[in-house]
């Protein structure tokens, strides 16, 4: 049988240049790594509040099951009072930690609000500051979240499921903060093709700039080198090697390739955004 594909072939034209185009605010980025710093300090410590739970109900189980019917039961009992009284704990040091990683990034949060230049880039920090809280909210584990998987002692899978989409949340907020100060294309190519690593307000606002286009610390790496590398998403390609002069387009059942030209033997092939393969 022969697999039905589609191929669109497509002649990049040059980049349009935009000299207003600016990587965000130094206000706008220390509001960004202070948020980061005390939400994963909340994070861990959450976390290894509800991993020591996890593994006294996992002693508790076992201790219930090696004990005969009626002990058994009344072991399963004590069980769900102890654990309703440690999550009630976790809820309250969660809580608490949430209320003073707000109050440490009340003040940056303060000047990147100072220092917005209008009432769009005003809503936009608005929408990521309340995102960032209430990812900070969806930390505070719930007693339901360790009665998943009970039968192996295991838990937390409701609990990473909120916090996990709470978190997306701010990152699409934060993408978009990035995205209103200059195009992905301006960014890739002019902004993040120049990285050099050194350290400065300009560094870390690329840094921050590149988590939006989902750029890695190893791709940053292979970008100084001027070099692609497999995984690797079209924004570092760009960075690496600059804008391809031809695409090619197909789609079949694996899904989506693209392969793009330059000038001599360099050519990359992405298969769904993603670098397959690469020649000099």
């Amino acid at each position: 049988m022969v697999r039905a594909s589609m191929v669109i072939i497509v002649f990049a034209a040059g980049s349009i240049s935009c000299t207003s185009q600016k990587l965000p605010s130094a206000e706008v980025i220390e509001l960004k790594l202070h948020a980061d710093l005390v939400f994963a300090q909340c994070s861990v410590k959450t976390y290894d509040a509800m991993l020591e739970e996890n593994n006294q109900r996992l002693k508790r189980f076992l201790e219930k099951y090696e004990a005969r019917n009626r002990i058994g039961s009344l072991l399963g009992m004590l069980d769900a009072q102890l654990t309703q009284v440690a999550v009630s704990k976790m809820q309250e040091e969660a809580r608490a930690c949430g209320e003073k990683a707000v109050a440490k990034a009340e003040p940056f949060w303060s000047a990147a609000l100072a220092a917005a230049k209008d009432s769009s880039e005003t809503k936009l920090l608005q929408n990521y500051y309340d995102t960032w809280k209430s990812a900070l909210a969806a930390q505070r584990p719930e007693y339901q979240d360790f009665l998943v998987e009970r039968a192996v002692g295991t838990a937390g899978a409701g609990y990473f499921k909120r916090a996990d989409a709470a978190r997306v949340l701010n990152e699409e907020a934060w993408t978009a903060i990035v995205a209103s100060t200059m195009t992905q294309e301006h960014f890739c190519l002019n902004v993040l093709s120049a990285y050099s690593g050194a350290s400065g307000p300009d560094s870390r606002a690329i840094i921050e700039s590149t988590r939006a286009y989902g750029v890695s610390t190893a791709d940053l790496k292979s970008i100084q080198l001027k070099s692609p590398r497999i995984g690797m998403n079209k924004c570092g390609v760009m960075a690496s090697w600059g804008k391809t002069k031809e695409v090619q387009v197909s789609t079949d059942k694996a899904g989506v390739r693209e392969h793009w030209k330059y000038n001599g033997n360099q050519q990359v092939e992405f298969q769904d955004g993603l670098v397959k393969s690469f020649s000099n």
